[in-house]
């Protein structure tokens, strides 16, 4: 069996993030979690090895101690994909353990010039740990065969199929077949068949959908983009006039613009569309998804006109192809006159362009009710409408 260490410990965890703010690796602005509307965080890194955990594994040094193996010196905060990056086989080569060491350096420095780090709960260190070490998988041979081998005699019995990752179980197994002893480096899941008269076959293997073992590279592979949500920006400032009540302003003097997230410097694309638009009473989300109760109604019911009242929803984003930049998308509410009465205007910074890039993003628009009617909510990106929902707001007992 190939040597490992233990895993680094919650105290340790919680020392490297509290030392640092952003991803380690050079220029990658990302956070390492990610704050929710709703001010819960999704966690948006791992903790790396700089000298592998395991034997075979990226940088392993045979002379390192398990305490030093596990110590915060030999230990680098960085997001995932930069995590996943420094370990792939073919470009391990490109991460020596003197370039790591120099990362750290720099992610420390940066550190001390801002004083900003992570403090995260004894939860928060055992999730990170967790995610950082459960799909740490060696490869050392050239097949790597979890399908149980079929038996080698008259009435032998075939063997148990293998498994990687939690809650994936081998199989009973197969019938019939050979192994080829010629084919290239391969992961086997299917059992061997049995190779003499009466031999049982090997069961069939499994690999946990999440594990690195799987391909997604090549030029047929969708790639993934990634975002940050910046926030929301200022609303105007409302204009002062002097005049008759109720006649046309003699004087007026406009209210100054809302301040920008961001550097404020907003792009906009074809690509932005919305696919989906709903109004819901409650709206929560938890890492990457979006839970959702009481929506798909028809109407809201207020008792009188003057009344308040917030539409709150869910608006799913589709940025595939829309280059990297900041994004503003403005949610606004119309009334049956088509005016526009309130708006919330939500940016976001695309660090990384996608074939797929879906942001899920709750809002809340909230009007004071100057007439019953057929209200509606726009999502707008730019000059263009992406999405319109029509709502009734109607007298009657709110419910």
């Amino acid at each position: 069996m190939p040597k490992s260490h233990p895993e680094p410990s919650p105290a340790t965890a919680k020392e490297l993030y509290a030392n640092a703010i952003k991803c380690a690796f050079p220029g990658c602005e990302q956070p390492l979690y990610r704050v929710n509307e709703d001010d819960s965080r999704s966690l948006n890194s791992r903790i790396a090895h700089i000298c592998a955990r395991q034997e075979g594994g990226p940088r392993w040094d045979p002379a390192m101690s398990s305490e030093d193996n596990r110590s915060v010196s030999n230990l680098l905060v960085l997001c995932i994909e930069h995590a996943d990056e420094i370990d792939q086989p073919a470009r391990v080569g490109a991460y020596p353990t003197a370039v790591l060491h120099e990362w750290k350096r720099q992610q420390l420095a940066y550190f001390n010039e801002h004083k900003n780090g992570w403090q995260i709960s004894q939860s928060e260190a055992e999730e990170v740990i967790r995610e950082s070490t459960r799909q740490e998988i060696t490869i050392q041979a050239e097949v790597i065969n979890l399908g149980g081998f079929g038996g080698a005699a008259p009435g032998a019995g075939g063997g148990a199929g293998g498994a990687i990752g939690q809650g994936v179980r081998g199989g009973k197994g197969g019938k019939g077949g050979k192994r080829s002893n010629n084919s290239p480096t391969r992961i086997n899941l299917k059992g061997e068949d049995g190779r003499a008269p009466g031999a049982g076959g090997g069961g069939s293997g499994g690999i946990d959908p999440d594990s690195p073992l799987f391909w997604r590279g090549g030029d047929t592979t969708p790639t993934f983009g990634s975002f940050s949500f910046l926030g929301i920006d200022g609303n105007d400032g409302g204009d002062t006039t002097f005049g008759p009540a109720g006649g046309e302003p003699l004087l007026r003097a406009k209210g100054g613009k809302g301040g920008l997230v961001g550097t404020g410097k907003r792009s906009v694309s074809e690509k932005v569309t919305v696919s989906s638009l709903m109004l819901a009473n409650h709206i929560e989300f938890r890492e990457v998804f979006g839970y959702i109760t009481g929506a798909c109604f028809q109407h809201y019911n207020i008792l009188n006109l003057g009344d308040g009242l917030s539409f709150t929803g869910i608006a799913v984003l589709e940025f595939g192809g829309a280059p990297t930049g900041e994004y503003g998308i403005t949610v606004a509410a119309l009334d049956p006159e088509n005016k526009e009465v309130s708006s919330v205007r939500l940016a976001f910074n695309i660090s990384k362009a996608g074939d797929i890039l879906r942001i899920a993003c709750k809002f809340s628009v909230r009007v004071t009710v100057n007439m019953f009617g057929m209200w509606t909510i726009v999502v707008r990106h730019g000059s263009k409408d992406l999405a319109r929902l029509p709502i009734v707001v109607q007298q009657g007992v709110p419910s």
